[in-house]
């Protein structure tokens, strides 16, 4: 390797890229299969390119290769919410929520769900509703670190 080489390796390495964003603080969007779930509301980020890319369609596409954290909480005001996380097309994480009835109007049901993952620069990640009828509570996030 080349000193060049080797510190674009470095310098690839040290890069900082971090988001956690949130569904609508405003709305409860009503989700079904197969979808998008979108994230307009971000609480933080920093080394994100794209970002209004993202939070208009929901799709993270990676622009610094490497490993990935991905965490996602969900609440719902759904009886049962079914939840999956995708990198590209392959499905990478799954959420449930179950409570069999709700017993008021305020009543929720959570989950969450993470996965390490090794990415590429052009690789997606993206979030799916699995189920029908899923209530998201403004608290619903996803989170993606580069580690």
């Amino acid at each position: 390797m080349t000193q060049e080489s080797l510190q674009q390796k470095f310098k690839t390495m040290a890069s900082k890229v971090a988001l956690t964003s949130c569904t609508s603080a405003t709305a409860f969007p009503s989700m079904s299969k197969p979808d998008v779930i979108k994230f307009p509301r971000v609480l933080f980020h920093e080394g994100i390119q794209n970002l209004s890319a993202f939070t208009t369609t929901g799709v993270f596409t990676c622009r610094e290769s490497g490993l990935y954290v991905v965490f996602m909480n969900l609440i719902t005001f759904s009886t049962s919410a079914f939840i999956k996380i995708f990198r590209n097309s392959q499905m990478m994480s799954v959420l449930y929520t179950s409570s069999g009835t709700l017993e008021s109007l305020h009543a929720e049901t959570s989950g969450s769900g993470m996965g390490a993952v090794e990415l590429v620069a052009g690789d997606t990640i993206v979030v799916k509703a699995e189920s029908n009828n899923i209530i998201l509570n403004p608290s619903t996030c996803l989170t993606i670190v580069k580690i």
